[in-house]
């Protein structure tokens, strides 16, 4: 069991450095989604094992990264609101100054991010800032595939009042 502990922690902190290879060839980092898939530690419990198995600059990227991921309050309704009128162009082009020029990127609609939510949801993970942000970032670079969602359970957030609200 300890061995096997060792072995997580190694590989989380081997992926926190490298990265994650996309199926293009791409790496992207490795994020608080990832995470979720080869882990149910809490970041408490993690740490506890891991300051018995790594060495400190392992720890200091580890504690890094639970950081920058540490906030897991469930996204409320008026969160969600705000999420799909956010106005998000991605992908823009730069002017002299180096500032996006609207209309020259990919818009993302409420419908794409609506999307993101189903992928978190369904994979058992919790919708929050962060994981929607993490998420949000794999599909800009196209390392999303909102189609893989591993369990059959049907989320249906189109029915919620405040998406129905948001549409008008």
């Amino acid at each position: 069991m300890e061995q096997k502990t060792e072995e997580t922690l190694k590989n989380i902190i081997n992926l926190l450095k490298v990265g994650i290879t996309m199926e293009n060839g791409q790496t992207r980092p490795f994020d608080i989604i990832d995470y979720m898939f080869i882990s149910a530690l809490s970041f408490d419990q993690l740490l506890e094992k891991a300051s018995k198995h790594l060495d400190y600059f392992e720890l200091l990227l580890l504690k890094r990264f639970i950081y920058d991921n540490v906030d897991m309050v469930p996204l409320k309704r008026c969160d969600i609101m705000e999420i799909l009128n956010t106005y998000n162009e991605v992908n823009s082009k730069l002017d002299n100054s180096g500032i996006p020029i609207k209309g020259t990127g990919r818009l993302i609609e409420p419908e794409d991010k609506v999307k993101v939510m189903k992928f978190i949801v369904g994979n058992h993970i919790p919708l929050t800032m962060s994981t929607y942000q993490a998420a949000f970032r794999r599909l800009i670079i196209g390392g999303l595939d909102v189609q893989k969602v591993y369990y059959d359970e049907q989320i249906k957030i189109e029915e919620d009042p405040c998406y129905d609200f948001c549409k008008r």
